[in-house]
């Protein structure tokens, strides 16, 4: 559901995150670069958690400044504008290696949000 409510986008990345992960858990790394349903929904995920990124603008750099928004951000471009050229390891090593700090980095700005509106 769209939201201009920032607490909301991060919690969009954390979504994004989740589903890639549970898709990722269904098959291999082989089978996922052979292309499928499978592919399209985590590419699709993906592309959902980049426009969160980028709908968060500056404030993610604020509350999260050690995590690579631009590089999230320019993925999203990468799989609208280059989705015949994406190399599938790229989008699975991103998941293995890069989701556990993007989660966490966005659990704790919701947290910040979240105290910031008890204030």
């Amino acid at each position: 559901m769209p939201s201009n409510i920032p607490a909301q986008r991060f919690q969009d990345i954390i979504d994004s995150i989740e589903a890639i992960r549970s898709y990722l858990s269904t098959t291999t790394r082989e089978k996922f670069a052979r292309g499928g349903m499978v592919y399209d929904a985590t590419s699709y995920s993906f592309l959902r958690l980049a426009e969160a990124a980028i709908k968060l603008g500056d404030l993610a750099e604020q509350l999260a400044p050690d995590i690579p928004w631009s590089n999230i951000r320019g993925l999203g471009n990468h799989l609208r504008h280059a989705y015949d050229g994406i190399d599938a390891g790229v989008l699975w090593d991103a998941a293995e290696l890069e989701f556990a700090a993007l989660e966490a980095a966005c659990r704790e700005a919701i947290a910040t949000l979240d105290g910031d509106q008890d204030e």
